[in-house]
């Protein structure tokens, strides 16, 4: 038995275990079913809505406003950290401003231990850019999209939670919905869907090519 699969069977055993003791839990009538709705019931809630396609619909709209502002802040990101990162003035300046207002994820803080040693080797320039900041900081750069990701994701949920919004209805407002029409089955099927997508995006997206540049760069450790 591989490790891979050792820890596919480990995870598999938790959550089945979690799911177990939440019957246990509904199934004790401790908790009204208002509050607390049985696995099933939440299963029924997520088969049903994707048969008639809301769930999917919710998903396209949340995912396509996520991915819009994402990628605004990630164009705008990337050159403001190779800049900051390369010039202290701009560092203590506009670098500044930016970790203070949060609004941008902090990505490329390049060890300046790499361009003094590549100053020393003659390096300068744009070969300085290409061959020396620009390697060195993928890393970095890709660590800080990822946590961009998971702080645009938490903060659109947020906002469709609690602002209406006219361009579609979002997971964050089917959330909003079954919490004022107390469907706790809908609640909790969404909360699932919405940590679903945001470990399915971390999985899928940014941990393999965080390993694979930690690997590839020797800044693994």
């Amino acid at each position: 038995m591989n490790s891979t699969f050792r820890r596919f069977l480990s995870a598999t055993i938790f959550f089945a275990l979690l799911v177990l003791a939440w019957e246990l839990i509904y199934r004790s009538g401790r908790y009204s079913p208002v509050l607390v709705p049985s696995p099933r019931q939440v299963g029924a809630y997520l088969l049903a809505s994707s048969k008639d396609g809301s769930l999917w619909a919710a998903t396209l709209v949340t995912m396509r406003r996520l991915l819009t502002g994402y990628l605004i802040g990630v164009a705008a990101g990337l050159p403001l950290g190779l800049i900051t990162a390369r010039w202290n003035l701009l560092n203590d300046t506009v670098g500044t401003l930016a970790l203070g207002l949060q609004t941008l994820p902090s990505v490329c803080w390049v060890p300046p231990i790499y361009q003094r040693a590549a100053l020393t080797m003659g390096s300068k320039g744009f070969h300085m850019w290409l061959m020396v900041i620009l390697p060195a900081s993928l890393p970095f750069i890709i660590s800080g999209m990822k946590q961009g990701w998971a702080f645009a994701w938490r903060s659109l949920m947020a906002a469709e939670i609690f602002v209406v919004i006219l361009t579609g209805f979002g997971l964050g407002q089917l959330l909003h919905f079954g919490r004022e029409t107390q469907s706790m089955d809908q609640v909790l099927a969404i909360m699932i869907v919405i940590v679903v997508i945001g470990l399915l995006i971390d999985k899928i997206a940014f941990s393999p090519v965080e390993r694979f540049l930690h690997r590839r760069w020797g800044t693994s450790r």
